[in-house]
């Protein structure tokens, strides 16, 4: 799938003289992200970062609907517990509301971490962050359909969003016109291909249960 080799780095949104306007010394506070006020700003990230990847969720890939309202902005940092990084560009990405939910409150800085700037170097995060890294450095999806990890980083993506469930797989089927006696049988052919005792063999086995459940 040629869509896959997207990237976000060198793309980041940067603010116009409005957002400078709005947010010049602003200092977020929980909850503030509901405020109507910022309404535009986040209707001009969300466009620019829709069209820079491909018209997909960040993280598996899947086509979303930009005017759906469960298509939303994706903090990569939580932003009740980073509020102060809430409206920061590196921090968002346009992601399909099961991958957004999924990841929930999860902390995306590695343990130990504490930071008075938003982190810009990979390291800093335990999964992908776009802005910073290519997708297809950490994750590839095998025969356009399951998803395989690279990196420990890839896999911890993997996890978090958990790109195995069955929405994922079951709308990658589809384009590929694959049917679910199918769908299992090549999975159920991949897992033969990898090491039974890699984590990329569970991965592919909680594929199987996503697709047959």
């Amino acid at each position: 799938m040629g869509d896959i080799k997207y990237s976000l780095l060198g793309k980041t949104y940067v603010y116009d003289n409005d957002d400078l306007d709005l947010l010049d010394g602003y200092e977020p506070q929980k909850g503030d992200w509901k405020d109507g006020a910022f309404d535009d700003f986040k209707k001009n990230i969300k466009t620019l970062y829709y069209n820079d990847q491909n018209e997909r969720c960040a993280f598996c890939r899947k086509i979303i609907n930009f005017e759906g309202y469960t298509e939303p902005l994706e903090h990569i940092l939580y932003k009740d517990r980073y509020p102060q990084w809430m409206f920061h560009p590196k921090n968002l990405v346009v992601s399909c509301d099961p991958c957004n939910g999924k990841k929930s409150k999860f902390n995306s800085l590695v343990n130990g971490c504490s930071l008075n700037v938003f982190p810009i170097q990979p390291q800093y995060f335990v999964t992908l962050n776009p802005h910073l890294e290519d997708w297809n450095h950490h994750l590839k999806l095998k025969k356009g359909l399951f998803f395989i990890a690279k990196t420990v980083k890839g896999l911890k993506t993997i996890e978090v969003y958990k790109l195995t469930r069955s929405d994922v797989i079951h709308h990658h089927s589809k384009f590929k016109r694959i049917n679910k006696e199918s769908l299992a049988k090549k999975a159920a052919k991949l897992a033969y291909e990898v090491n039974p005792n890699s984590n990329n063999y569970m991965t592919i086995m909680n594929s199987i249960d996503a697709i047959i459940g």
